[in-house]
This record gives structure tokens, sequence and C-alpha cells, in this order.
């Protein structure tokens, strides 16, 4: 995780060196034509990310709007058509930061028509598929050859595991990503936008029968006898029964920042971000099995016929509430623009975890008797736990974008980030087990094991998106 944040601080080093470079070789190239005179009326086009010189009798017919012509770009490291002419608008109130529509000079002096149709509202629509990296899983069911005798058959670590001892959805998912800005000015100095995100719930499942998999063991260390044990959800010639497990997973995120311009030119854009931060990622394993003994175990006292179904739950929630600040920056050239971002939060991360069991046992004749724990949440460990821990963001992003016409933009990009300090179901299972305490416990207790104690990973996000963006 460091490693990632301090890439996120190269990569926007790296920008800021480049932004540097670009100012400096458009300096001289401006200085080029201070004593030349444009052929053809200036007039300035204005877009969301960029002000644009076109000479208007060269204009691109395929673009009939009069207000609006194709935007030149940068030709060669320099300003086509025309150049920049003024440096800044002398009489509209524009000048002075270097910013916006006077940035290449209005020659009518002011930040009017002269520079084109304001635009001040601005939004943006991406479908994302993105990657989150996967949440460690303790081994939950193994199985065995038929015929392995019990007590070993199940029994780690020579049993193969059919679920856990991995990382669970670590698909890539589907969503959606929204933002909505506005200017504070027809001159694109400040803004005020908002970003919100969402990922689909991603659920990877597990099912296990003893239709198809005669041997079903659920596997943990005994605690008191001091060494790996099973529980059988199916065993043949004693138990039939099934598995299921369930692994969901949801992300959902929000930001608000103020844009503020720090330097713009015909060619290149730089912006700084101000704002709030907030991340929500809930997760869920649900373990739930059923079993029925189809004979009873020498000195058990099990009647046959007698079911248990018993369930295990471990929820967990992240919300991470923080400050966040960043830089943007743009580079034009004709239709296309390249658009970096890179951002870091700092803030908390409110972390709960839920854990829940229960046991059902139905003896034929006898009724059912409900218990409270089932395998891995037992009395010691259920409950409900909540605490802050600091948390970290970074994030960086580019984009490259193709203007169709004057109010609209298509976009392909490409997202990472992180969030450090959070909690994750399969993080938070103790697999020591007191055995004393399975239903139907064994004694009063107390008991100690499994315990519950918050274990704290860290999150990976990334992916595509592809878009729209639109001025209005």
């Amino acid at each position: 995780m460091r490693r990632f944040v301090l890439t996120i601080a190269i990569g926007v080093l790296c920008s800021s060196v480049a932004a540097a470079a670009a100012v400096d070789q458009l300096s001289s190239r401006l200085k080029q034509y201070d004593d030349e005179t444009p052929s053809g009326r200036q007039v300035q086009v204005r877009t969301n990310s960029a002000t644009y010189p076109e000479n208007v009798v060269t204009g691109d017919p395929a673009y009939p709007d009069p207000h609006w012509e194709m935007p030149s770009g940068c030709s060669g490291g320099g300003c086509s058509s025309g150049g920049c002419s003024g440096g800044s608008c002398s009489g509209g109130g524009c000048s002075g930061n270097g910013c916006a529509c006077g940035s290449c000079g209005c020659d009518d002096g002011g930040c009017d028509g002269s520079c084109g149709l304001p635009r001040n509202f601005y939004g943006r629509a991406d479908y994302i598929n993105w990657w989150v990296r996967g949440a460690n899983t303790p081994a939950l069911v193994t199985t065995s050859p038929n015929g392995t005798p019990a007590g070993t058959a199940g029994l780690l670590p020579g049993a193969q595991v059919l679920f856990g001892n991995d990382r669970v959805n670590a698909d890539g998912r589907p969503g959606g990503r929204f933002t909505l800005g506005y200017w504070l000015g027809d001159c694109e100095n400040l803004a005020i936008e908002d970003t919100f995100f969402f990922l689909g719930s991603n659920t990877q499942s597990f099912g296990g029968s003893s239709d198809t998999t005669g041997v079903l063991a659920r596997p943990f260390f005994n605690t008191v006898a001091g060494a790996q044990d099973v529980i059988y959800v199916a065993l043949p010639g004693t138990s039939s029964g099934s598995i299921t497990i369930d692994a969901t997973s949801k992300m959902v995120g929000n930001e608000v920042n103020l844009r503020r311009c720090l330097y713009s030119d015909c060619c290149h854009r730089i912006d700084a971000l101000a704002g709030y931060r907030y991340l929500l990622l809930s997760e869920n394993l649900a373990i739930n099995s059923n079993s029925m003994f189809t004979s009873s175990p020498p000195g058990s006292g099990i009647v046959v016929g007698t079911t248990v179904a018993a369930s295990d739950n471990f929820l967990t929630r992240n919300n991470f509430n923080g400050g966040q600040l960043g830089l943007v920056s743009e580079y034009y050239r004709g239709r296309w623009t390249l658009e970096l971002r890179g951002k870091i939060a700092l803030g908390a991360v409110s972390q709960r975890v839920s854990i829940n069991g229960s046991t059902d046992v139905n003896v034929p004749g006898g009724g059912t008797t409900q218990s409270v724990g089932g395998l891995l949440a037992l009395p010691s460990n259920i409950g409900n736990y909540n605490r802050n821990q600091f948390g970290a963001l970074p994030e960086f992003n580019v984009n490259l974008h193709y203007q169709i016409n004057p109010c609209w933009k298509v976009n392909v990009g490409y997202t990472i980030f992180a969030l450090t300090n959070v909690v994750r179901p399969g993080d938070q299972i103790d697999t020591r087990i007191d055995t004393n305490q399975i239903p139907p416990a064994q004694g009063t207790g107390p008991f100690t094991s499994p315990a519950f104690a918050f274990h704290n990973s860290d999150i990976l996000v990334q992916g595509i998106n592809v878009g729209l963006v639109h001025e209005f």
C-alpha cells in the first residue's frame, strides 16, 4: 500500500513537471507571434475544459453553429490558427491568473460573447467495470475420496479444499459514475462539482451436496484436543446433507470538490481540487449447512433421521469520511483532450463487524431445539463490534476525450485507487474452536474460542470506464 501511495505522488509530480515544461515551451512560441498580425478575425471557442482560438475564415464547415468552430488545438508544440493574441482579457475581469477564456486573448476585451457562448453546467456519465481486490477467506469446506475413514476424511492439511483458503469476490463488476459540475462565472476559474459512483453488488457462491460429493466437511482447529478437526455435513454411511456459502460485496462513493484554475493556455490547463470524500464498502459471508443422520454412530445416542441446520454469518461495513486534495491536468490537441487526475483523501474509517450464528436440531418425534451459535460463530464471538481507524484513500485516473460537437464529448479511461484499514468478513473468522460450546453446548464456560479481534486489511480497486461528457 505504501508503494501505491508513493506511485500516486510520483504521478502527480510528473504531471507538474510536464506542465511546467509545456508552459516554458508555449511562452517561447508566443514570443514569436508578438509582432505578427493574425489573418482573419480571431474569436474564442469556449468549452468546459478549454478555450480554443479559431480563425473564422478557415472555420470547419462540419460545425454549423456560428458560435463554435472546430478547436484547432496545438500544432508542433504551439497554438495554430493564429496563435494567442493577447494573453489575457484586458477589459473583462479575467486577467490576473492566466486562466479561462482570457488565456489566449479576447480581441474585443471582456469575457462576453466575443469569447464564445458560456456553458456553465457540465455533466458526465460513465459506465465502469472495476475489479476489487478479493477478500481473504480461510478454508471453509473440504472433501476426501469416498471410503476415507471418519476422523481422517476432510481433515486438513491433507484434504481437498472446496471453498476458501483463497480470495473471494475478486471478479470484475459493472457500475456507474456520474459527475455534475457548475462554473461560478463565465471565465471558468472556479467550479463546484459532485461525483457519485456505485459498483453493482457482487456475489460469489458455493453449493455442495452429498448427491454429487460424498464427503462434505467443515474444518477447524479443536482447542480442546489441540489438533485439526472437522464436523461432517455429509459422510457416506453416516449422514447426508448440503452446504451453501454466499460472499457478497457492494461499494458506493461520493465526493464534492471545489475546482480552482491554477493555469491555463491554449493547449494546457491545471486545476486544483479541494473537498470531501465518502466511500462505503459493505460485505457479508453467510454459511448455511443442513445434515440428516442416516445411521447412529456408536455411543452417540443420535436418533436416525435427526436433522441439523447450522448457520454462521459475518457482516462487515466500512464508512470512510475525509478531506480531499488533488490536481487535474488537461492537454489539448485538436478535438482530443488528455485528462490526468491525482487525488488523496485523509480521514476516518468507521468499522463495524456483526457476527451471528444459530443451530436448529430436529429429532423425529422429539420436536426442534434452537440454539445460539453455529460452528464458527459461537457465543464467545457473537456480537456487534465498532471502532474508528485512520484511513487514506489515494486515487489516480486518466481519461482521453474526443469532442464530437460543441456540447458533447466521448471518453475512455482508467481508474485506480486504494483504501487503507478496512475490515473484511474472512479476516474476522477465528477457526480455533472450543468444541464444548458447539450446540448442544457442554457446560456453561467461560469459553474463549473462537474469539473476536479486529483484523485490518487494505483494498485496491482498478478498472476501465467509457462515457459521455455534456456541457450546457
